[in-house]
């Protein structure tokens, strides 16, 4: 499972997950080679959350080791600058 398509579609077939079943869930994925903005897009569609929170839901999570949040972080601050240039 590793398209945009197929994350939505399994996280819309689940319940809607907190907890230490989510943090499973981002731990399967992530293990599964699903990259970081695929695992938001699974917390968008499981919870119904929009992108800031699916983000922040994901990083609250012990998933991430913090290097791994700082070098997230760093890329999206750069694509966020990216859009705002180019607006």
């Amino acid at each position: 499972m590793k398209t945009v398509g197929e994350i939505k579609k399994y996280a819309e077939s689940l319940p809607m997950l907190d907890g230490r079943a989510l943090a499973g869930e981002f731990v399967r994925l992530k293990n599964g080679g699903v990259p970081f903005l695929g695992c938001v897009c699974f917390v968008q569609h499981n919870r119904k959350a929009s992108l800031l929170e699916a983000r922040n839901i994901l990083l609250a999570a012990d998933v991430y080791s913090e290097r791994e949040k700082s070098d997230i972080e760093a890329m999206l601050q750069a694509m966020l600058a990216e859009v705002n240039e180019n607006a």
